[in-house]
């Protein structure tokens, strides 16, 4: 089974704008991050593949990287949905969109941990 999330363990904690700061101008496989939400909605996010991303969530010196859903797109694909009973999650599930994003989290969880945050 794929793993649609990694975590890795950082030698100190960071919030979403420290780590922001460091990775920012960095190249990932899955392209430019950028930093965006509030509160506990706050997320490093990468450019969307479909209806999904690779984002990256903090929490103390915990980092998740995980295959979300573009948040731009939220309403729509809620709308999407609700108006087909939830049979485009099941669909979108076996997505070849979905599925390069769970490699480019795999890949992502990899070069953060090369940069021995």
């Amino acid at each position: 089974m794929i793993k649609s999330f990694r975590k890795i363990k950082a030698s100190k904690p960071y919030n979403h704008e420290e780590l922001f700061d460091l990775i920012k101008d960095k190249p990932f496989i899955a392209g430019i991050p950028e930093l965006s939400g509030k509160g506990l909605f706050k997320t490093i996010n990468f450019p969307a593949i479909g209806r999904h991303q690779v984002q990256i969530k903090c929490s103390k010196s915990k980092i998740m990287i995980i295959a979300g859903e573009d948040r731009s797109q939220f309403a729509k694909n809620l709308g999407m949905n609700t108006a087909i009973r939830g049979m485009s999650d099941v669909a979108d599930t076996l997505s070849s969109d979905r599925k390069q994003v769970i490699n480019q989290v795999g890949i992502t969880a990899s070069e953060l941990a090369a940069m021995d945050l």
